[in-house]
C-alpha cells in the first residue's frame, strides 16, 4: 500500500475586511480578517496573505487562554504582534461573540488586554526594553535618511514593547515633509546591526504626533501608513523618558493620502494604551484546498 496525497476537495474561509485606525470610511490600514481560521496550516496562511497583498492578514484560532489566538502574517513572513491586525481582529470578533467590554487574545508575543470604548478599541501593553543607538552608527543612519544633526531632537533608541523597532524623533515637522531615506543605505545600516530595516520617524508638538514610518528591502523603499506596534513603542520611549502621563493624537499616512489617526496614552503604572477606531468595509470567502492521504494499492 502507498499513501498518496491529493486536493480532493475547496473548503471555504470567511474573511471581513476593516479599515483600522480610520477616521473616516476609506481611510485608515485595511486589513482583511479571518474570525474562523481552525484548519489552516502555517503554508495556507501564507499563502492566503500573499494573496490578500495587504501589509497584514491575521487569522484568529480557538484559545483556552483568550477570546482567541491570532495568528499574523505580512506577505513576507509571520509577525509575533502588530497593533492594527489585534485592533482590526477585536472589532470582529467583537462583532461575531458580543464580548464583554473588557477581554483578551493571545499572540505569539503572549496575551493582550483589549478595551472596547464605544467605536475605539485599545490594546494594553508594558514599557518593554529601550537601547540607544551606539553613538559611533548614528552618522551613518542619518545619512542614509537624507538628515542632519540639527534635524533630530534625541538620540536613536531600538525599543521593544512586543516587536522591535528603531525610533527616532526629529526636531520639527517640516523634517518629515522633505525627508527622503536612501533605501540601498538605510538596508546597509540595518543589515550592518543585524535588524530588519524600518525606522519610525516622529515629531510631537501640543499633543500631536506627527508620523512617518519607513521600511527597506535592498533598493526598495516603502512607507507604512499606520503601524499600531511601532506606536506602543513611542509608548515605551515616552515611559523610558519619564513621560508616564502622556495623551497623545498619533498622525500617520497623511503623507500618502491615507490618514490613520492612533491614539497614545502612558500610566505611572508603566502601561501603554494604544487605541483607534475600525470601520468594517466588506465580506467575502476564500477558497482553500484540502489536502487528505489516500491509500493506494501497488
Amino acid at each position: 500500500m502507498n499513501a498518496m496525497s491529493l486536493p480532493t476537495e475547496l473548503h471555504d474561509y470567511g474573511y471581513v475586511l476593516v479599515n483600522v485606525f480610520a477616521p473616516s470610511h476609506f481611510a485608515g490600514n485595511p486589513l482583511a480578517v479571518f474570525p474562523h481560521a481552525d484548519g489552516l496550516s502555517d503554508a495556507d496562511m501564507q499563502a492566503i496573505a500573499i494573496q490578500m497583498n495587504l501589509a497584514e492578514t491575521v487569522f484568529a484560532f480557538k484559545s483556552e487562554d483568550a477570546v482567541a489566538k491570532l495568528r499574523i502574517f505580512t506577505p513576507d513572513y509571520e509577525l509575533p504582534f502588530a497593533g492594527h491586525p489585534v485592533i482590526g481582529a477585536a472589532r470582529v470578533l467583537d462583532q461575531l461573540k458580543r464580548l464583554p467590554a473588557e477581554f483578551t487574545v493571545q499572540t505569539e508575543a503572549g496575551i493582550t488586554q483589549l478595551k472596547r470604548d464605544k467605536m475605539r478599541y485599545t490594546f494594553t501593553r508594558t514599557q518593554g526594553e529601550c537601547d540607544e543607538v551606539a553613538s559611533s552608527e548614528v552618522p551613518a543612519l542619518l545619512m542614509a535618511l537624507g538628515l542632519d544633526d540639527l534635524s533630530v531632537s534625541s538620540a536613536p533608541c531600538w525599543v521593544n514593547t512586543g516587536s522591535e523597532q528603531l525610533l527616532l524623533e526629529v526636531s520639527q515637522t517640516e523634517v518629515l515633509s522633505h525627508i527622503k531615506p536612501d533605501a540601498a543605505q538605510l538596508s546597509a545600516w540595518f543589515a550592518k546591526q543585524g535588524k530588519r530595516a524600518a525606522v519610525y520617524l516622529w515629531h510631537e508638538k501640543n499633543r500631536y504626533v506627527r508620523v512617518r514610518f519607513f521600511s527597506a528591502v535592498g533598493n526598495v523603499l516603502t512607507e507604512d501608513i499606520g503601524t499600531g506596534s511601532a506606536c506602543a513603542n513611542l509608548g515605551g520611549w515616552c515611559l523610558a523618558h519619564g513621560l508616564n502621563d502622556v495623551n497623545w493624537l498619533i498622525q500617520q499616512g497623511d503623507y500618502l493620502r491615507r490618514p490613520n489617526r492612533l491614539h497614545l496614552q502612558t500610566s505611572a503604572e508603566g502601561l501603554i494604551y494604544v487605541g483607534g477606531e475600525t470601520i468594517v468595509v466588506g465580506h467575502g470567502s476564500l477558497s482553500v484546498p484540502q489536502v487528505v492521504t489516500e491509500d493506494e494499492s501497488c
